[in-house]
Formats: structure tokens, sequence, C-alpha cells
């Protein structure tokens, strides 16, 4: 989460996530896609009480899951610094998703080349994939509406709402009925 604030190793478990979980909820889901962006930016602030590592550990995506990271094994990547909010890998993913008909491998390959010659090199992200189905991010449909389109919207779901709750009322009706016959059958016997 980016509001956490840990001052020591022993909050980590409690303050954030362990990408090994979401992963394994993920394959518990039975979900035949999965993405997971990971974009992390802090070198390891408990280095001096005897946890060491640069950057996030590298993990192997199991099957239909693609992890994307902002940056390849063992490095650190760039925060938005005094001039902007996201960084650099943020900036670009941001762009690219919204790009119609975007491939998710075109996606990251086109946000790796951006991020690094931005970063002069300094920053290249990576991703661990085993997709095994095509997926595209934004089919170029307009997905804002507006008042007139939303009011439309409502009124449609109302109408199948009201409809369904007709349909489910001949259904009860029905089986009232046939329980009745039924069991005028079974006493005629």
């Amino acid at each position: 989460p980016i509001d956490v604030r840990l001052t020591k190793a022993v909050d980590l478990p409690h303050q954030a996530l362990d990408v090994a979980d979401v992963v394994s909820m993920f394959k518990n889901a039975g979900t035949r896609m999965n993405i997971l962006v990971l974009d992390a930016c802090r070198d390891n602030p408990f280095v001096k009480s005897g946890v060491s590592g640069k950057g996030l550990a590298p993990m192997d995506a199991p099957p239909g899951t693609l992890l994307a990271y902002a940056t390849q094994p063992g490095n650190v990547a760039e925060d938005g610094g005094t001039n902007s909010v996201n960084g650099p890998y943020a900036q670009f993913l941001q762009v690219e998703l919204l790009r119609p008909f975007a491939k998710v491998e075109d996606v990251f390959k086109r946000v790796r080349y951006q991020v690094r010659q931005k970063t002069s090199g300094r920053q290249i992200p990576w991703e661990s994939t085993s997709l095994e189905e095509d997926f595209v991010f934004n089919d170029g449909k307009n997905g804002v509406a507006n008042s007139q389109e939303l009011e439309h919207m409502a009124a449609e779901a109302k109408r199948r709402e009201q409809d369904l709750i007709q349909q489910a009322g001949l259904a009860r009706d029905r089986e009232q009925k046939l329980a009745v016959a039924l069991e005028a059958e079974r006493l005629a016997q």
C-alpha cells in the first residue's frame, strides 16, 4: 500500500501485502488470467537491522499470470520526485493502458522502452509471464457515459429487475400449482 509507514521490519507483515499471498489467491480463485503490476520505488529501509536486499525479489509467474515489475531484479525504481506524484513507470503505464486495442505484451514492451529511455538505462521494467491467452486492455470504446446515457442505463436495469421479479413470481406460482397437483395425485393413489 502507498500509505504504509514502516518503522521496523516486524511492521511489514502487518502493514503490507506479501506478493506470494496475492499470487496464491489468484491460483485459488481459478481465474484463467491474472495481471499483477508491482511498482516499488524504495530500497530496503531495514538493511541496518539485518534484512538485506535491493529492490523486489524476482518471482516466477504461475500459469496464466503476468507479473510486471517497474524495474529489473535487484534494482529499485525511480519515484516521481518533486516534479510528479508518479515515477516514470506509472506515468508511461497509465498512458499506454489508454491506447485503444492495447495488447498486454505490447503495452509492457512500450512502457519498458520509454522508461529505459527516460532514465538513461538506470531503470528497465521487467515481466515474468506465463500467459496462455490474448488480452487487450482497452477495447476502443469510450468508458465515460453522459447523464442521459446513465439515466437510460438505470431505467433499463430497473426494467430488467422488474422483469426478473415478475418471472420469479410466475415460477413460484407454477411451482405451487405443480406441488398441489403432485399432492393430489399422491392422495388419489
